[in-house]
């Protein structure tokens, strides 16, 4: 090995751990949505009915891209917005557990996806979440 070649293997081995790090740390930054949430996150029901019900859907965003937010089964979306913090209430009426997703217009790939659940109560539950006032 020639002197220079010495010199250049510390810097070889060093560059070649930093470099994966330095490229995911470029992949985060360009991830547009940072947090997306929906409150409340579960709509509890009786056995026989639908959720109709308001929810906040709310979502910052690292930069400044237009987002849409749109249920995961439909082709329409429910809103549009440029804004890098969003909160909006919208009244939705489902009947079982539904996905809805946030998705970067110029990347769908970097979509965000949450679930609102649906918990069906059933008699035996109501039974036994039924206070007793008297024991006599």
């Amino acid at each position: 090995m020639m002197k220079s070649d010495k010199k250049l293997v510390p810097a070889i081995v060093i560059l070649s751990l930093c470099l994966p790090l330095l490229f995911e740390l470029q992949a985060s930054e360009y991830r547009p949505i940072k947090r997306f949430d929906i409150r409340p996150a579960v709509c509890v029901i009786e056995e026989d009915a639908d959720c109709h019900s308001r929810f906040i859907f709310s979502w910052d965003l690292a930069y400044a891209t237009r987002v849409c937010l749109k249920p995961n089964q439909h082709k329409e979306f429910l809103v549009c917005d440029d804004n890098p913090s969003v909160e909006i209430e919208l009244v939705i009426d489902i009947s079982d557990n539904s996905y809805y997703d946030l998705i970067p217009q110029n990347n769908a790939q970097l979509r965000v996806s949450r679930m609102i659940e649906v918990q069906r109560l059933n008699q035996d539950v109501r039974i036994l979440n039924r206070r007793i006032w008297s024991v006599f």
